[in-house]
């Protein structure tokens, strides 16, 4: 335990403002309208959603742990691997969209646990226990994708620089052979009739 240790900062960093507390070995952040393109950028991480942060940290420096939760508003993905394939599959653009979303994580030591929920007018995607190791940079992440009512499920495993990216586009199949077999059955029934 650092004793007798207190320190605040308030920087202005990446476009917005960071309020920050160390008091022995407890740190406190209060992040508010930082850009989340230069934050990707300064840890070296994917620049691949921009967006308006306001955000908390709580992080005990002896015990390596802690939370952050956040909301980013006026979010918009940038050109990347898994949009490409949504667009592909679910036949919407995500990245016309505009996201409102909120983050929850847990973090522990270097291994990072993240619940994320991110909306639109139109679409949301969904993660539950997104993992991140910050020391080997390696993720495995499910995501619940529903663009325009087509649900994907998307999952990114291995280095967070370039992630595998597998899509479950089955159950958005599924329901066009049962549309499209149920315009089938219609004509025929309309041709004997």
């Amino acid at each position: 335990m650092t004793k007798d240790l207190d320190f605040n900062a308030h920087p202005k960093l990446f476009g917005g403002r960071v309020d920050a507390k160390l008091h022995h070995d407890d740190f406190h952040a209060d992040m508010s309208q930082l850009n989340t393109l230069g934050m990707l950028h300064m840890l070296i991480y994917p620049e691949i959603f921009d967006s308006t942060l306001n955000g908390k940290l709580d992080y005990n420096l002896a015990k390596k742990s802690g939370s952050f939760n956040a909301k980013l508003t006026k979010g918009h993905f940038t050109k990347n691997q898994m949009l490409d394939l949504i667009k592909q599959y679910g036949k919407i653009d995500l990245y016309a969209e505009t996201f409102l979303s909120t983050i929850a994580s847990k973090i522990r030591q270097e291994k990072i646990y993240t619940n994320l929920d991110m909306r639109s007018n139109t679409s949301s995607i969904v993660g539950k226990n997104v993992y991140l190791n910050t020391k080997t940079k390696q993720v495995d992440a499910t995501l619940d994708v529903n663009a325009n009512n087509n649900p994907i499920k998307v999952t990114l495993k291995g280095n967070v620089s370039k992630p595998s990216v597998n899509v479950d586009a089955s159950k958005l199949i599924e329901r066009e052979l049962k549309k499209e077999a149920g315009k089938q059955i219609n004509n025929l029934i309309k041709g004997l009739f």
